[in-house]
């Protein structure tokens, strides 16, 4: 070690451990252990969703970013914990959709990221849910600009703007002569090319802005009261208990629509909507977020107790429209993981749900004391789940 030292010290040899080459070995290793335990974490999570963007680098070469996002979920501690990681740079020789969704599916199988498991996927920069209002606004703002009036305005603007520039604020015509466009058919409109400077910069300039801005944010607008009408009525639990049952059913049976693939499926409508009743009428005035209701299942060891609630939430705080940090465009949810659940038609119980366990853990979860709201007794809960065993004819087979 003395010899190897004293050769990098008198510099008669460039090989060390400070060399560039060690470095961005050091450098990659790390970056593969952290890129292992992102993964790990993400396929423990079940569910996830892709945020991509590309962009070309100081070669000009194109590149696609790759940015994965789950939900962490540590019940014993009762922490959860939405989780947005970069996971690299991805070259791209095309930027087609057909190439790009090649690719994609390509990185997620390198990284052994089952697309069963993908429920949202966003690909531009947007906006989360709360920003319903002000994409109004913003609407609205190109809309009440694109008019002769408003035109004139900005130009008065402009000319204050070049003369402290110290520039003449005037229309330079175009000198090139413009070229007569030949007719193919007679039923071809005569278009006139436009030739005033003034009414070429207002029409093929200020108005064709104001049009692609007006387009994109009224097309983003759309996807976000889509995705509204989907799972809004997830954003308050507790403000179920102010809505009839016909109308939650309604919610949750659109839900399960949007969740399912086929036969696979994620959630049960009829099972969601007793859960969510059940969870609803327990929820103290400060727990308000998807995030609060998912640390109250957590902490009071309802995971396993409401699945379709637990799932609902999950799936909703794993797509890239929910508030995390940066926020995403409004993502396409999928469906594929299967969940064995009985249909609503054959509803057997007075509750509509088909399955006594159900039946008893729903039950469980509404226990009062002199018209007062108690957390669930696990003696209590296990009681009723006992009984509804034994009640049950598959079970006692099995037996």
């Amino acid at each position: 070690m003395s010899e190897h030292l004293r050769k990098v010290r008198n510099e008669e040899t460039h090989v060390h451990y400070l060399g560039i080459n060690i470095q961005n070995e050091v450098i990659d290793i790390l970056a593969n252990a952290s890129k292992e335990e992102i993964l790990k974490n993400a396929c423990a999570a079940e569910y996830f969703s892709i945020i991509l963007d590309s962009t070309p680098d100081v070669s000009h070469v194109e590149q696609m970013t790759v940015i994965i996002r789950f939900v962490q979920v540590d019940e014993d501690n009762a922490v959860i914990a939405v989780r947005e990681h970069f996971l690299g740079y991805v070259p791209l020789q095309e930027t087609t959709g057909a190439f790009m969704a090649e690719t994609i599916l390509e990185e997620l199988k390198k990284m052994d990221l089952c697309i069963d498991n993908l429920r949202g996927q966003g690909y531009d920069n947007g906006s989360n849910m709360k920003a319903l209002k002000q994409l109004e606004c913003t609407r609205m703002f190109p809309e009440e600009r694109r008019g002769d009036t408003e035109f004139e305005k900005v130009l008065v603007d402009a000319s204050e703007l070049a003369n402290d520039l110290e520039i003449d604020p005037v229309f330079v015509a175009d000198s090139v002569r413009l070229r007569k466009k030949k007719r193919q058919f007679d039923y071809e409109g005569k278009d006139k090319p436009v030739q005033n400077a003034k009414v070429n910069l207002k029409v093929n300039f200020y108005f064709a802005v104001l049009d692609v801005a007006i387009n994109s944010v009224l097309e983003r607008l759309q996807q976000l009261q889509q995705m509204k009408s989907v799972f809004g009525f997830l954003y308050d639990v507790k403000s179920i208990n102010g809505i009839t049952n016909t109308q939650l059913m309604e919610h949750c049976t659109k839900l399960k629509k949007a969740l399912r693939d086929g036969e696979s499926k994620d959630i049960d409508a009829t099972d969601l909507c007793h859960e969510l009743q059940a969870v609803a009428r327990r929820l103290q005035p400060d727990t308000v977020t998807p995030l609060d209701v998912l640390k109250f299942l957590c902490e009071q060891g309802l995971v396993h107790s409401v699945p379709n609630t637990f799932v609902a939430l999950h799936i909703l705080l794993t797509l890239p429209v929910t508030e995390k940090g940066s926020a995403h465009c409004i993502p396409q949810a999928l469906s594929r993981a299967p969940v064995q659940d009985s249909t609503e038609e054959n509803c057997l119980n007075n509750d509509g749900s088909t399955d006594p366990l159900h039946v008893a853990i729903v039950n469980a979860l509404d226990m009062h004391e002199d018209g007062v709201l108690l957390t669930p007794l696990k003696d209590k809960t296990l009681e009723k789940v006992h009984v509804a065993a034994e009640q049950d004819a598959e079970y006692n087979s099995l037996r």
